[in-house]
């Protein structure tokens, strides 16, 4: 079994994060891994400013989790990955 860790630079902006992380499933699956983990929060670029996440919709991390996790079923590669979670929507 092969296993890597991926590591890359951040934003705020959770489509750019996702762009990197694709890059990195696509790199990762070329090299035969079989799971591959990425950063702590690396969707949200570990954001901590209190404006970002009152304006963030919980959809946005749900349809980037759902693209990955496709992602992971057609290369048949596992992922740990840094997202964040809401309670009661919030």
């Amino acid at each position: 079994m092969k296993i890597a860790a991926y590591q890359l630079l951040t934003s705020e902006q959770v489509e750019q994060n996702l762009e990197q992380v694709v890059a990195g499933i696509e790199t990762a699956t070329q090299q035969d891994v079989q799971i591959l983990a990425f950063p702590e929060g690396c969707l949200f670029g570990y954001c901590c400013r209190q404006d970002y996440w009152e304006q963030m919709q919980p959809s946005v991390f749900e349809t980037v989790e759902a693209e990955i996790g496709n992602l992971c079923q057609t290369h048949r590669i596992a992922v740990v990955i840094g997202s964040a979670s809401f309670e009661n929507g919030a």
